[in-house]
């Protein structure tokens, strides 16, 4: 039976930490779907605003200053939002990538263990082999000897 890794509880918690990151992550793109996705709905309502104060203008007759005016903050509270959304976006984009970086290395350092533990493995099984072989080669020389002094005994 191969020896317990020395190092396994660092190894344990380092694979720990990295599932830990990579549900980080998973939720920081579910997140930042979601806010682009606001911000297409956003822009979506931008343009059928516009579509709207355009319509109003092209009414023959008097202009309803009120619908126009409350178009108009209408379409400043929503470029305002639309730009508030873009800053979340960015702002997930960067931990989107940040995370990613942290996630890389965290990955990296749980590979240099899980290197050292299989080079530790191929030790102990090279070392087994090893003993196996010299036990065998025991064997082979005491059988040869056994028979050789039977050889010189019936001579």
């Amino acid at each position: 039976m191969p020896p317990e890794f020395s190092l396994q509880p660092l190894l344990n918690y380092r694979h720990n930490r990295v599932e830990a990151m990579e549900i980080q992550l998973a939720r920081l793109i579910v997140e930042h779907r979601q806010a682009y996705n606001m911000r297409q709905a956003l822009q979506q309502g931008r343009h059928e605003l516009l579509e709207d104060m355009r319509l109003e203008k092209k009414k023959t007759g008097p202009l309803d200053l009120n619908a126009l005016t409350q178009l108009t903050h209408n379409l400043k509270m929503l470029d305002r939002r639309i730009s508030e959304q873009d800053d979340k976006v960015a702002a997930l984009q960067h931990q989107i990538e940040d995370q990613r970086v942290q996630l890389v290395e965290a990955k990296q350092e749980e590979e240099s263990l899980v290197i050292l533990r299989r080079k530790e493995l191929d030790r102990f099984s090279a070392e087994l082999n090893r003993r196996e072989n010299a036990q065998r080669d025991d064997l082979y020389i005491a059988r040869a000897y056994h028979q050789h002094l039977s050889e010189a005994a019936v001579q």
